[in-house]
């Protein structure tokens, strides 16, 4: 019962601590306990902890007390001194084994009060830590396999009987829920008597095992071995042994997890995993994603609507496979996912895949270029009416805010009205951008010709010809004062003319234009164009 409240505090302290890596302890405790008779107990207490020695030796009454392979000492009445030797204890970290052992020889004498028997036990233990990890949730076996050798001697048969070696092994696991303590799943306790008294060894062979249901993911196993050997001295009042009582074990346990065929279990160095599936190979190459555009934009790198961009990511052969693709900062699992794009103008997105192993690619950066909006064509500066001796001075102008202008017919209108047929003249022009986008525009304008323009159109004609600029300025003056007059009286006239009469003005005009002519104040084209334009008077 000691033993058991004392396995169960320590397995409460270290839930309170927490799940700790892969760690293995190592405990020996020694210990005497002698009890001759009501009222004269004797008790001698030694530790050795971690391979180490400390302790205390105190007893109420002046026992002779030995260790094997230590001084020898004897406790006065005024207690014992401190001692080392006795118990050993350690672990095997590689195969997963626990090793315990206890040894201690006992010599009770005449006490001061009489004694009808004394008992003594040695105590040894040590324990094992170590993490499981599965990869998923499974039930395994933990199988223990218990050695030992006891031997024991009696130098006065009649006085002690036979030793025994108790054997007391505790398992548990940590952390197999979220939120759960350390709790026992099994254990193993087995008591073992020798063949004989007379220092012949005998073996100890057995094992056990315990089922246990784990989660996938990692859980902590501890196992605590402990040996107590016991021995117990039949006194008899007033009788001295001739010899000591002794016995001394050494014993192992050692530990193996069976694991479904279907699971990939890995513990982190102490104890052998049995069956369970090959793990995967080990991966540490990233995953490569590739993205592409669809539709897939034009030679300019332009789309003229919205898109979907494709990204798709494989892991080397024989890698872990892929997990999942990251697009900015928004993570979908599985090895490929599409993107709607529709924002206009130009628009990066981030991406990079990882794999089952945790591996993350270099993130890539991909721009998607979109106009959906045709280039504007407009014309500027058009007065909308204008009389054959205006000039006429339209721009065009063709203008794309996202993918630019690639091509365009837009050209100006320009030149003298009378050059432009009289009447209603209209223009269009065209324009493609850099996505493939077309746009149209288009002015209108009417030239008018009526007496007073065209007679302002031969004054224009008229002083701007050589001969009059060989003039002297007076000549220039009266010129333009004759052309004044001609012009407005044209103006005044022609209206009132009636069909038959406009046909003999338009005679002698003509005839009076080849006179301007040859006399070097008009030009051939200015006076053919001086009549078309009378004739439609």
């Amino acid at each position: 019962m000691k033993r058991m409240l004392f396995l169960l505090a320590a397995l409460a302290a270290g839930s309170a601590i927490g799940c700790a890596q892969a760690r293995a302890g190592v405990n020996a405790n020694l210990s005497i306990d002698a009890e001759a008779g009501v009222g004269s107990p004797a008790l001698v207490e030694q530790s050795r902890n971690d391979n180490g020695s400390a302790g205390i030796a105190s007893v109420a009454y002046g026992w002779p007390v030995s260790f094997p392979g230590a001084t020898a000492f004897d406790c006065a009445a005024s207690g014992c001194a401190d001692a080392t030797g006795g118990a050993t204890a350690s672990v095997d970290e590689a195969a997963g084994i626990l090793r315990a052992g206890a040894a201690g020889s006992v010599l009770i004498g005449n006490p001061p009060d009489p004694s009808d028997g004394g008992i003594s036990f040695v105590e040894s233990e040590s324990s094992i830590d170590d993490w499981i990890t599965l990869s998923q949730d499974a039930t395994v076996v933990v199988q223990g396999t218990v050695h030992g050798t006891l031997a024991a001697g009696n130098g006065d048969p009649d006085q002690l009987e036979d030793p025994s070696v108790e054997t007391d092994v505790q398992v548990g696991f940590c952390c197999r829920r979220l939120g759960e303590g350390f709790g026992l799943i099994g254990g193993y306790d087995r008591q073992f008597f020798p063949d004989a008294a007379d220092g012949s060894t005998t073996t100890i062979d057995d094992t056990f095992s315990i089922p246990v249901e784990l989660p996938a993911g990692d859980s902590e196993f501890q196992a605590d071995l402990r040996h107590d050997v016991h021995m117990l001295i039949d006194g008899v009042p007033g009788l001295v042994l001739s010899a000591d009582g002794s016995s001394d074990f050494t014993g192992t346990v050692s530990f193996r997890i069976l694991v479904p065929d279907n699971v990939v279990a890995t513990s982190s160095g102490l104890l052998p995993i049995v069956g369970g599936a090959p793990a995967p190979p080990s991966d540490a190459t990233p995953p490569v994603s590739t993205a592409s555009i669809a539709p897939a934009p034009n030679a300019m790198g332009w789309n003229d609507g919205p898109v979907t961009v494709h990204i798709s990511a494989a892991d080397e052969d024989g890698g872990s496979g892929v997990a999942s693709i990251t697009v900015d900062g928004s993570t979908s699992d599985g090895s490929s996912v599409d993107v709607p794009l529709s924002a206009e103008g130009a628009t990066t997105i981030t991406y990079y895949a990882t794999d089952a192993a945790g591996n993350v690619e270099s993130p890539h950066a991909l721009t998607v270029r979109i106009d959906d909006t045709p280039p504007s064509v407009s014309y500027e500066g058009n007065a909308g009416t204008y009389t054959v001796d205006q000039e006429v001075a339209i721009t065009c102008d063709a203008a794309d805010a996202l993918s630019g202008v690639a091509s365009s017919t837009c050209a100006d209108v320009t030149g003298p009205a009378y050059s432009f047929a009289l009447g209603l003249n209209t223009f269009t022009a065209s324009a493609t951008d850099g996505a493939g986008n077309s746009g149209n525009g288009s002015t209108s304008f009417t030239v008018v010709a009526d007496p007073a323009s065209i007679g302002r159109l031969v004054a224009t004609f008229v002083t701007g010809s050589p001969a009059y600029q060989s003039l002297a300025q007076p000549q220039q003056l009266a010129v333009q004062k004759l052309v004044d007059v001609a012009t407005r009286a044209v103006a005044r006239i022609v209206p009132t003319l009636d069909p038959e009469q406009k046909t003999a003005f338009q005679r002698v005009y003509g005839d009076a234009l080849a006179h301007l002519v040859r006399g070097g104040w008009l030009t051939a084209g200015q006076a053919a164009t001086l009549k078309r334009l009378a004739g439609t008077l």
